[in-house]
C-alpha cells in the first residue's frame, strides 16, 4: 500500500535513527499519521481511512514502537490504540507528552472498541486529545481529523489557528434531548 509500512521491520532502522518514511516519500507529500493499534484488520482499516483522506501512514504495532516513531519522524498525528502489548496506549501518550521539543503537543487521537466511564477519563487523564470508538468510521474520522490538521487540499486547518485544539471531552453517557412533543 502506498505510504504504509510495517514497523515490525523497522527495529533495526528504529535503533539507527534512519527514516522510517518509504523512499519515495518526497517534500510535498501528504502529512504522516501514525497509526498504533496491535490488530491487524484495526490497522488495515485505520490506514485505508487514513489514505482515502489523502494522508500518507506509518503502522506500528505498540506504544514503544510509536514513542520511537514519534521521537525519529515528522508525524502530524497520531491514532492511538489504548490497548496494546509491550507499552499500552495511555503510557505511550504520557510518554509523549514528557518529550522535550515540539512531539510533545502533537494531537494523539486515542481508539478504543470499549468506551466506558473508566476509559474515557483515563484517555484524557493520559494526554489523549480525543478518544474514537472503533469500529471507526470516515465520517468520525475525517471530522477529527479536521479539528487538529489541515486536511490535503485546505489552506489552514479547521481547528483554531492558534495551534493544537482544546481537548474536549466526550461524554460517555450523553442524555438524549427531551422533547415536548411527546407525552412522558
Amino acid at each position: 500500500r502506498r505510504g504504509a509500512r510495517r514497523c515490525a521491520a523497522f527495529s533495526d532502522e528504529l535503533a539507527a535513527g534512519q527514516d522510517l518514511r518509504p523512499q519515495h516519500a518526497q517534500e510535498n507529500a501528504p502529512p504522516w499519521v501514525l497509526i498504533a493499534d496491535d490488530n491487524r484488520a484495526n490497522q488495515q482499516v485505520a490506514q485505508s481511512m487514513v489514505e482515502q483522506m489523502g494522508y500518507s501512514a506509518i503502522v506500528v504495532d505498540n506504544g514503544e514502537q510509536a514513542l520511537a516513531v514519534v521521537q525519529q519522524q515528522d508525524i502530524a498525528l497520531v491514532l492511538m490504540d489504548c490497548y496494546m502489548p509491550v507499552l499500552d496506549g495511555f503510557a505511550a501518550t504520557e510518554a509523549i507528552r514528557n518529550l522535550n521539543g515540539p512531539q510533545r503537543q502533537l494531537p494523539i487521537l486515542g481508539m478504543t472498541a470499549r468506551l466506558g466511564v473508566e476509559e474515557h477519563p483515563q484517555c484524557l487523564a493520559a494526554g489523549m486529545d480525543e478518544v474514537l470508538l472503533k469500529p471507526l468510521s470516515l465520517e468520525v474520522l475525517r471530522h477529527s481529523f479536521s479539528r487538529f490538521l489541515m486536511l490535503p487540499d485546505q489552506s489552514r486547518p479547521a481547528a483554531a489557528s492558534s495551534g493544537r485544539s482544546p481537548r474536549v471531552p466526550l461524554d460517555p453517557n450523553p442524555t438524549p434531548p427531551r422533547s415536548t412533543d411527546r407525552p412522558y
